[in-house]
């Protein structure tokens, strides 16, 4: 954010003055505090001193700002005159105000205390600003979720912490896998400053709502994932896991062991018997919630199902045999659930006994 060498202004002198007199320090002591010789700030003070380094003027307001839980930089440029010029890296220059909005910083108070005068002169900078400000705009939100993230975490024992960097890596994982729709669900205002930041019924009341709706959509989205994987398998989507009718047409050809090829082909079946019973269970949360709005095609998963189970008895060469009926949404699906485990079962059971002495992943 600011460069390497700052530039040691009057704004400056006067925030160093105001905040170690607000926590009763002289200069003197100040500069002993944060390890440096006594005349080090009095020379700074006293305008001897013309340009500090970064890290010393971060090193210089580091304990006042982690008093407030901000960064060192947030805590300078949010008291600063709001109208005062920050140089910033690669000399690009912005006034103070716009920084403190790139920094997460601004004052509503602040803001609505200025004139239309003053309003429409922050809004013509905005419009007007360079596009090395732009980018400098860009970087500062990233650096700004960083240090949100950095400072949430240091609030909780190491299990929460993993816990929370799982849904970091889910967040990540989601904007690498489809960034545009990924932006368009996190970019809604789920918890706006207007009522959350202020305790009243209002704030109770939605966050009650808002915790109803993260309930809703945690189910519609196991409905949508168990549901991708059911059409995936049935298409043969280009993923290893989705292959089973490739692998079965090109039984022959396949190169891995006999034993191998029948262990994670059972393991496919596996997979997509637990996703088309996950689907039917997911799908009924979802529709008690947005009224039986989807149906099932019992007719295209459970025939695709039996015609597994069929393939690989033959491709194993099993004497095995079943006869279970397509059912509809009247049919006792935990019943037929039972049953399908059973197939599973007794395939397992067989191929165990066939490959138990044989170094098998079976």
């Amino acid at each position: 954010m600011f460069p390497e060498k700052i530039k040691i202004t009057d704004e400056l002198i006067q925030l160093i003055i105001d905040t170690r007199k607000e926590h009763n320090l002289t200069a003197y002591q100040l500069s002993e505090k944060i390890g440096k010789n006594k005349s080090w700030l009095p020379n700074i003070e006293n305008r001897r001193t013309k340009n500090i380094s970064r890290s010393d003027l971060y090193l210089l307001f580091k304990n006042f700002a982690d008093e407030e839980n901000l960064q060192p930089e947030q805590y300078i440029v949010k008291n600063l005159p709001r109208n005062c010029m920050i140089e910033l890296e690669d000399g690009v220059t912005a006034p103070c105000y716009h920084v403190k909005e790139m920094l997460g910083v601004d004052s509503w108070e602040e803001y609505i205390s200025l004139s239309p005068e003053e309003h429409n002169e922050e809004d013509e900078f905005y419009e007007n600003r360079s596009n090395d400000l732009r980018e400098k705009d860009i970087s500062a939100s990233v650096y700004r979720l960083s240090n949100i993230l950095s400072t949430k975490l240091q609030n909780f024992d190491l299990d929460k912490k993993e816990d929370i960097i799982r849904y970091i890596d889910r967040m990540a994982d989601n904007l690498e896998n489809d960034f545009d729709h990924t932006l368009d669900i996190y970019g809604l205002p789920y918890c706006p400053d207007d009522p959350i930041s202020q305790e009243s019924n209002a704030k109770t009341d939605y966050l009650r709502l808002l915790e109803s709706l993260s309930n809703s959509n945690s189910i519609a989205l196991d409905m949508m994932c168990s549901r991708s994987f059911v059409y995936s398998f049935i298409e043969g989507a280009p993923y290893e896991i989705y292959e089973f009718f490739n692998k079965i047409e090109n039984w022959k050809n396949l190169t891995d062991p006999e034993d191998e090829k029948l262990y994670y082909a059972l393991e496919d079946i596996k997979n997509y018997q637990f996703c088309v019973f996950s689907y039917i269970e997911d799908l009924a949360e979802y529709n008690k919630i947005f009224k039986n709005t989807l149906s099932i095609d019992y007719d295209l998963i459970f025939s695709k199902l039996y015609e597994i189970f069929r393939l690989y008895i033959k491709v194993a060469k099993m004497d095995y045999s079943f006869d279970l009926p397509i059912p509809d949404s009247n049919s006792n699906i935990s019943e037929l659930h039972q049953k399908t485990d059973k197939i599973i079962f007794d395939i397992e059971k067989e191929m165990r006994s066939r490959y138990r002495n044989r170094n098998s992943l079976w």
